[in-house]
């Protein structure tokens, strides 16, 4: 009876944790859908089906960067509480950046928003692990 109880607690654990991610992700791709498909969409004036392949590619490169950094956790080092600490803190200062960009910088392109996104994260990357 007990090891099913623990059992159905490490499967909650597991939806609710899933389920944080796939909020993290689509507020990812939300941002980048907005503010860069969307806007390359309309300056070349595609239609609304290219844009929703467009972010549908979007979400399965997403996934897969996902699943591939998740593999790769086993090569972090420390215990579970410093493991998680490096790992989920990892992509706030990017995800700020482009939110930052978003709302308040009037000259910011798409291609520097981008930029200062993979520098944001090589740097916390190499600094954090």
């Amino acid at each position: 009876h007990h090891r099913l109880i623990t059992r159905w607690h490490f499967m909650v654990r597991m939806l609710l944790a899933m389920s944080c991610l796939a909020a993290g992700i689509h507020s990812e791709i939300t941002v980048v859908t907005q503010d860069f498909i969307d806007e390359a969409a309309k300056k070349a004036g595609r239609k609304e089906s290219h844009q929703l392949q467009s972010t549908r590619w979007l979400a399965m490169v997403t996934g897969a960067v996902v699943v591939v950094m998740s593999i790769g956790m086993g090569r972090i080092r420390g215990d579970l509480l410093e493991v998680t600490s490096k790992t989920v803190n990892l992509l706030v200062c990017p995800t700020f950046g482009l939110f930052f960009m978003a709302i308040f910088a009037r000259r910011a392109t798409p291609f520097g928003a981008i930029v200062g996104a993979a520098y944001s994260i090589a740097a916390a990357a190499l600094v954090g692990c």
